[in-house]
């Protein structure tokens, strides 16, 4: 392999990722801990005309797999995307059916293709990225060098001279495994779910198979939101039933340890046209803040739509901007105009994130959205006996964070004793994801769910598909391909779009929130979330599924 220039870009956190810049052709849990993913050492081999080599070295700080409860893991989802020297855009780069290897740690290709499990195609079920995890039991830092996956370029008319850059990414996930499970605790949550006519009796699902939701004996159901007097309250219209093909949470899939971070969300923007770009900044039903032909930027921190930072958001752009390239965001939680130094808050959980923003995200990533009852499953655990109003970390007991030491840095702390979530409005936005999950913490203390999954209580609300209304009921689970429409906009056909009614919720409720919206059985907001303006307290997480092993 021969290069005329190389220029890496270390990871921060989340969405790991490094760059090759090619100048000219290409040749040749016992303890639950907060992880960094960073994917460093990038180089990309030629091999013949139509395959390429693209090798990397990978490590992250807490990784862990055990035989005993949860019986889990987790994991890398790897995907690589490279610029195109003719289109000047970036593009998804299709991995080949296998031949990917490692020194040490196990390539999952197969949970990479578009339809998990079933056989590759290179049309029809292409390898958009894989899994990399540990080969057997143990905990602590993970790192393999030399990993080398193979990019067969031929299927897809890619020659060497299409080639620019390439960009490796990495998000750390969980496996959740397959099992029956329990919705709803028997508690007070507001539109919690029950097994009709009993209100006290949690609803076992039991496989993928069809539920029934009516006012039937043995039935899932959950009560009337149009008798509560608060119409903020959305819960659904009762009526059924959840389809085969919805996600249900009983089958294998694997979810993302950590909320979208801001710098998550800087590396996706930073890879768009700069029409995609101005469909995922300022206000989400008026594109005019970095439209075509815009030199001047007011409002520079763009998720916001303010000309400062607000509730901690941190993602901004230059006020001059070129009137037709894409614009270029970092994060600059000090305001002091130099882009992603150690206090620019790269690692706090992206807030500001619009249903649009967060589906684009996930789709851009091959990966999809999480549904209000894998939510649960997360949280709770196969088969655990549910505890009436118990929060995700499995307990009904909750300290709310009232300080931030370190804040901005990578190792953002909350120093309030006991604290294991952000809630109650108390600071002024979300924190770094992860800061409960720290050495020796157990789950209770590190506010996790029961497999290992951080912040599914409080910070950041987890905009998720609901059963609540006929746009989320027709989710069928198909997953993202890595590539979005030209406005930058998710492309799954049964994905919810935005609007009333329109198929998603807010689950776990957020810094600015109090406990109650915690209770992993509560649906406060399940079927509704705010659609015209972007919220400072939404956010979120995706999800992929996983054949049975």
């Amino acid at each position: 392999m021969s290069l005329a220039r190389f220029t890496r870009i270390p990871n921060e956190r989340g969405l790991g990722h490094a760059l090759l810049v090619l100048a000219g052709l290409v040749q040749g849990p016992a303890t639950i801990r907060a992880n960094d993913i960073e994917v460093t050492n990038v180089t990309v081999e030629t091999i013949g005309d139509s395959v390429s080599r693209v090798e990397f070295d990978i490590t992250w700080a807490n990784s862990w797999r055990t035989i005993n409860a949860p019986g889990n893991r987790d994991a890398a989802w790897i995907f690589v995307k490279y610029l195109n020297a003719v289109t000047h855009t970036w593009e998804h780069a299709y991995l080949a059916n296998g031949g990917h290897t490692t020194p040490f740690g196990v390539i999952d290709h197969l949970n990479g293709r578009e339809v998990p499990g079933a056989a590759f195609d290179p049309v029809a079920n292409r390898s958009v990225g894989v899994f990399l995890h540990r080969f057997g039991n143990g905990s602590g830092p993970f790192t393999a060098q030399g990993v080398r996956l193979v990019w067969d370029r031929g299927p897809y008319g890619i020659g060497q001279a299409d080639i620019d850059s390439v960009k490796v990414f990495a998000i750390e996930m969980v496996y959740i495994p397959q099992g029956a499970y329990y919705l709803g605790s028997g508690g007070s949550e507001l539109g919690h779910f029950y097994t009709y006519p009993d209100e006290s009796s949690p609803y076992q699902v039991t496989s993928e198979a069809e539920i029934p939701i009516a006012a039937v004996p043995g039935a899932l159901y959950y009560p009337d939101t149009l008798t509560d007097p608060n119409p903020n309250y959305h819960w659904g219209d009762q009526l059924g039933p959840i389809e085969v093909g919805f996600p249900k949470g009983f089958a294998p899939f694997y979810m993302m340890k950590h909320e979208v971070a801001q710098r998550d969300f800087v590396d996706f923007l930073n890879c768009l046209t700069r029409v995609q770009q101005s469909r995922h900044t300022g206000h989400p039903n008026n594109n005019a803040l970095l439209a075509p032909g815009v030199t001047t930027v007011n409002n520079t921190y763009v998720m916001c739509n303010s000309g400062t930072s607000l509730g901690r958001q941190k993602i901004r752009c230059d006020e001059v901007v070129d009137p037709d390239a894409p614009v270029v965001f970092y994060c600059d939680g000090d305001g002091d105009g130099v882009g992603n130094e150690v206090d620019d808050g790269q690692w706090v959980a992206c807030n500001y994130l619009h249903w649009r923003d967060l589906a684009a995200y996930l789709d851009w990533c091959g990966l999809r959205p999480m549904t209000e009852l894998e939510f649960v499953k997360a949280g709770r655990g196969a088969l655990q006996t549910p505890v009436p109003n118990e929060y995700v970390w499995g307990n009904t007991s909750a300290i709310p964070a009232g300080a931030l030491a370190n804040m901005d840095l990578i190792n953002e702390q909350c120093p309030t004793t006991g604290a294991n979530a952000v809630y109650n409005n108390l600071l002024t936005g979300p924190v770094r994801t992860g800061v409960f999950a720290a050495a020796g913490t157990d789950r209770a203390q590190a506010g996790a769910g029961y497999y290992g999954v951080l912040d599914l209580g409080g910070n950041v609300g987890e905009l998720a598909v609901t059963i609540g209304f006929p746009n989320g009921r027709a989710f069928d689970g198909s997953l993202g391909d890595g590539e979005l429409d030209s406005l930058g906009l998710a492309d799954e056909p049964t994905w919810p779009v935005t609007g009333y009614f329109s198929g998603v919720g807010v689950l776990g409720g957020a810094w600015i929130l109090d406990n109650t919206y915690m209770r992993l059985s509560d649906r406060h907001t399940a079927s509704h979330f705010t659609y015209t303006s972007r919220s400072g307290v939404n956010g979120g997480r995706g999800v992929r599924d996983a054949p049975v092993e």
